[in-house]
Parts: structure tokens; C-alpha cells; sequence
């Protein structure tokens, strides 16, 4: 018997929000209400690199930084930090450090009580970081 010639595991489809995400990364415009709610759908599916760049991309559109509601530019802010935050296409370091920043932009009036509870998690997390690499 012919024996089949070995082929490579084939991509697992994309989903429909990764693939709405490609086409936006692409160039396809969409309102800020909409990208906030596809990252909903990205963070449910654990694809914070993705929702990270849209956030990015994003981030200096004046319907973004101009838009009339206070609430939606500040979730926008959090949502950003947040998927920042859990990139893991990031270095730990690197992404604490740019989250506790776009966090304070995102609230400027709630800034020292975030800096000051971002930075305790900061120092948490490299004491943890130190205590497991003395362990290894």
C-alpha cells in the first residue's frame, strides 16, 4: 500500500473576532464602541496580543481621545492596560511598567491611589520573580 506523504498540521481556524481583528489591523474602520467590544470577545478568547494592538492602534484616533464620554475614554484607557498587562508577547517588566502608565492616563484624577497600588503589585510580583529564580 502507497503511503500518504507527511503533511503539517493544518492552522486551526481562526475565530471570528481574530479574524475581525486581522481585518481592522489590516485597515477596515470601525467606531471606537466596536473595537472595545471586540476586545470583550478577544479577552474571553485569551488573546490579549491582539486586543493590545487594536488598543494601540487605537489609542491616538480623535474619536478616541476626543470622544464626549468620559466613562468610554476611561475604559478604553483601562481596557488597554489591562490587555497590556496580560500580553504575553511582552517581557513582564516591560509590560508592568507600560500598563501602571497607560492606567494613570486613563484616570489622571485617580492617579495616586492606582500608582501606589500598581507599584505594590509591581514590587510583589518581582519579589515573587527573584524568590522563583533563587528556587531554580
Amino acid at each position: 500500500m502507497p503511503t500518504e506523504p507527511n503533511q503539517p498540521n493544518p492552522q486551526p481556524e481562526k475565530s471570528p473576532a481574530v479574524q475581525r481583528g486581522d481585518r481592522i489591523l489590516a485597515g477596515q474602520h470601525e467606531p471606537v464602541e466596536a473595537v472595545l467590544a471586540l476586545v470583550d470577545e478577544l479577552k474571553q478568547e485569551r488573546k490579549f496580543w491582539l486586543g493590545r494592538k487594536l488598543l494601540d492602534r487605537y489609542a491616538e484616533r480623535e474619536e478616541v481621545r476626543q470622544h464626549p464620554d468620559a466613562r468610554l475614554r476611561r475604559k478604553f484607557g483601562q481596557q488597554r492596560a489591562l490587555c497590556t498587562y496580560k500580553d504575553p508577547d511582552l517581557p513582564a517588566e516591560e509590560r508592568l511598567d507600560r500598563a501602571l502608565g497607560l492606567l494613570g492616563a486613563a484616570d489622571p484624577l485617580d492617579n495616586a491611589c492606582q500608582a501606589k497600588a500598581g507599584w505594590e503589585r509591581v514590587v510583589s510580583f518581582l519579589g515573587e520573580s527573584s524568590r522563583d529564580g533563587m528556587a531554580a
